[in-house]
């Protein structure tokens, strides 16, 4: 068990304040759907020769009081779920102190431990939303080896895994001493702008302490070598409609199938399985500089294998293909946009995930995030973490450092699984 001591714990305002035509940021369509939880990232870094603790404190403090005045809606406050008053009250930041090696961290990433490198817990969500009203959290943790962690939590209220990539590479950017055209200038209004609000948005239950499920989390690796042996296992069975799956298709078809038959002796025959996967609507979408867009610019999408189908569980690549690619700029359009089409499916999904015959894992890829790439000045790191989620059955993937590989991060039920083998 880490015993982190938490040293200091301020509020980094930004260096300059928000224009008063920028201090109110309403949250969007998307926005509004998630459950208002944190997106939490750690990056780990081994130690420098040359580290100074107090200096690389002061300079993430300034370097980020920098960074606020680019992403100013990080440094207000969440209003009712309902728009970001963008006042400057500045972001949580926390220093800690670690009483173990770095190593110890790192080498058998036991991930239920990793929230003592984060701020806050990212999954617990007081109802009263006290504590969710403040969109950034940072904690730097200091090993007794030299090493230090950078533990990240934004509010998912405000923001995607990619936008949360996004402002990590900026901010390590002005850490560095970067020119300014090396940091990415983030657009705020594409949102509100292509899905703007309605009166009433249907809210996603909260995962409160009394919703938390028994589970156990896992960490598997991937290789170039695995993926390569796993995608000709998909694209070579009988039943599959398709010969190409890429890395993340194939792999999250083989999770399911193993998942199917652990599950299938347990559950009733007439059970149906479900795959539901995060799709980032920027490049679906024709929009100008889409890959700037900070918000909430993602959806989940589905694909049912139905219980006459238990025997084409590598067949369930195709499905997924078919319903990723059916997300296009038309889709976005005449469903998305629309709203009432869309939420006539979230509606129906969400009764259809409540039934008792329904088994689903629940996928994001964070696949070529250039989450490796964040250099605050004294490298990049060489390991990444998140927490665990309190949900059975959900999977984040992740390129391997090299960038030929996956990280698969699982959360189990509580009877988990053996580990796939292919």
């Amino acid at each position: 068990m880490a015993q982190v001591e938490i040293i200091l714990k301020e509020y980094i305002k930004p260096s300059s304040p928000t224009p008063l035509q920028l201090k109110h940021h309403n949250l969007s369509f998307i926005d509004r759907l998630p459950t208002p939880i944190y997106l939490p990232f750690i990056l780990f870094y081994q130690n420098h020769a040359s580290s100074d603790r107090s200096l690389i404190s002061q300079q993430l403090k300034l370097s980020i009081s920098q960074a606020l005045t680019k992403f100013y809606p990080l440094a207000g406050r969440i209003q009712d779920d309902v728009f970001v008053d963008c006042n400057d009250s500045g972001a949580l930041f926390i220093e800690a102190q670690v009483r173990s090696s770095l190593s110890e961290a790192t080498q058998n990433f036991v991930i239920e431990e990793f929230n003592h490198y984060l701020p806050i817990k990212p999954y617990e969500i007081i109802e009263n939303s006290l504590r969710n009203d403040v969109p950034l959290a940072v904690q730097i943790s200091f090993f007794k080896c030299g090493g230090m962690s950078v533990g990240v939590c934004i509010s998912h209220r405000i923001a995607d895994a990619l936008s949360v990539v996004m402002f990590l590479n900026s901010w390590a950017a002005i850490c560095r001493g970067s020119d300014d055209s090396e940091i990415l200038k983030p657009n705020f209004d594409l949102g509100c702008l292509h899905f703007p609000p309605p009166e009433d948005v249907p809210r996603a239950p909260l995962i409160s302490v009394a919703d938390k499920q028994k589970i156990v989390a896992k960490r598997f690796v991937f290789s170039k070598e695995r993926l390569e042996r796993i995608k000709e296992l998909a694209s070579s069975d009988s039943t599959s409609t398709i010969k190409d799956p890429t890395r993340v298709e194939a792999l999250s078809a083989f999770i399911c199938k193993n998942f199917i038959e652990v599950n299938r002796s347990k559950l009733d025959s007439e059970t149906m399985f479900v795959a539901i996967h995060n799709v980032n609507l920027r490049p679906k979408m024709k929009l100008p500089h889409d890959e700037f867009a900070f918000g909430n610019v993602s959806l989940p999408i589905s694909a049912v294998l139905m219980p006459e189908m238990e025997k084409e569980c590598h067949n369930l690549a195709g499905h997924l293909r078919y319903a990723i690619r059916n997300v296009n700029d038309d889709f976005v359009k005449n469903v998305v946009q629309q709203r009432e089409p869309y939420l006539r499916i979230l509606s129906e999904t969400r009764k259809l995930l409540s039934k008792a015959e329904m088994c689903y894992c629940n996928f994001t890829s964070w696949c070529r995030f250039p989450v490796y790439e964040v250099d605050f000045g004294w490298g990049k790191p060489f390991a990444i973490g998140t927490a665990a989620v309190p949900r059975k059955n959900t999977i984040i993937l992740m390129s391997t450092k090299c960038g030929d590989g996956i990280e698969a991060a699982e959360a189990a039920g509580d009877q988990a699984g053996p580990e796939p083998t292919a």
